[in-house]
C-alpha cells in the first residue's frame, strides 16, 4: 500500500538524457511516459589536402560519390548511416546539423581512403578534422643484379610509382656501412601512364668513388608533405662488376 515515485530515463549518445517521474498508487496496472529533448546540431569540418582540382570539381554537386578516380569526398558514418560530402573547390568541406553522437570520417582523394578518424560530436559542438594518408607505392629495381658487362644502362634504377611523394634513398653494404645517399632533388619524375620517380645509382659511393661487386641494401623512403604519411620501402641490390 502506498504511493511510489516511478521515473524513466533515456540516454543517448553524445550525452543526452531525458527523464520523467510520476507519482502512482499501489496496484496502478500500466502508465505513460512522454520523454523530451533539446540539442544543439554540431558541426564537422576540415581540410582534404592534396586534391588535383579536377578531381574536386569532379565531385562537387553530387549526392552520394563513388570511391573511384573520379571524385573526392568526406564519409561520415554513425553505425549503417553513410553520408558521402563533396568538398569545396579549395579541398574544405563542412558537413552541418550532426546529431550529437559518435561518428567515424575518412575522406577518399581519388585514389586512396584515409586513415580513419573517430569522434564523439556534443550538442553544438564543431569539430575541425585533419586526415592522414596512408602512403602507398610500387617500387622497381633494375637491372638486378647489375652485371656491367651484360648491360648498357648506366647504373640501377631505383623507381616507385605512385602519387608524388618527397623521396629519399639510402644504400648500405652488408655490414651495415651507408655508402650512398639521396634526397628528393636528386630524384626524376618518370612519364605517365605510370608516373612515379626514380634515382639512378652510378655505382658510386658519397665520395665518388666506384663501390666494389658485392651486395647491398636500399631502403627508400616516401613522405606525403600533404598527408603527413611516410613509408619505408626496403631492398637488395646485386652488382657484379
Amino acid at each position: 500500500m502506498g504511493t511510489y515515485t516511478v521515473r524513466a530515463t533515456w540516454t543517448g549518445a553524445g550525452g543526452l538524457e531525458s527523464s520523467a517521474e510520476k507519482q502512482t498508487p499501489n496496484g496502478t496496472a500500466a502508465f505513460n511516459f512522454t520523454l523530451g529533448v533539446n540539442f544543439d546540431l554540431g558541426v564537422v569540418q576540415g581540410m582534404v589536402s592534396g586534391l588535383s582540382a579536377s578531381k574536386i570539381r569532379s565531385a562537387s554537386g553530387l549526392i552520394m560519390p563513388q570511391s573511384v578516380s573520379e571524385y573526392a569526398f568526406v564519409e561520415i558514418s554513425a553505425g549503417r548511416k553513410v553520408m558521402r560530402i563533396p568538398v569545396a573547390s579549395d579541398g574544405s568541406f563542412r558537413v552541418s546539423n550532426l546529431l550529437p553522437g559518435r561518428y567515424s570520417a575518412r575522406a577518399w582523394d581519388g585514389s586512396r581512403y584515409s586513415n580513419s578518424e573517430t569522434l564523439v560530436l556534443s550538442g553544438g559542438a564543431s569539430v575541425t578534422l585533419s586526415f592522414t594518408f596512408p602512403v602507398s607505392a610500387e617500387v622497381y629495381c633494375w637491372p638486378n643484379p647489375f652485371a656491367a658487362l651484360k648491360t648498357s644502362e648506366a647504373g640501377v634504377h631505383i623507381r616507385y610509382i605512385g602519387a608524388g611523394y618527397n623521396a629519399s634513398v639510402k644504400i648500405y653494404t652488408l655490414t651495415g656501412e651507408l655508402v650512398r645517399s639521396a634526397k628528393e632533388g636528386e630524384f626524376t619524375v618518370t612519364p605517365a601512364p605510370k608516373s612515379g620517380k626514380e634515382f639512378v645509382w652510378d655505382l658510386r659511393n658519397n665520395s665518388r668513388q666506384d663501390v666494389s661487386s658485392g651486395v647491398y641494401f636500399y631502403t627508400l623512403e616516401l613522405r606525403d608533405s600533404a598527408g603527413g604519411g611516410k613509408k619505408q620501402y626496403r631492398g637488395k641490390i646485386g652488382v657484379v662488376r
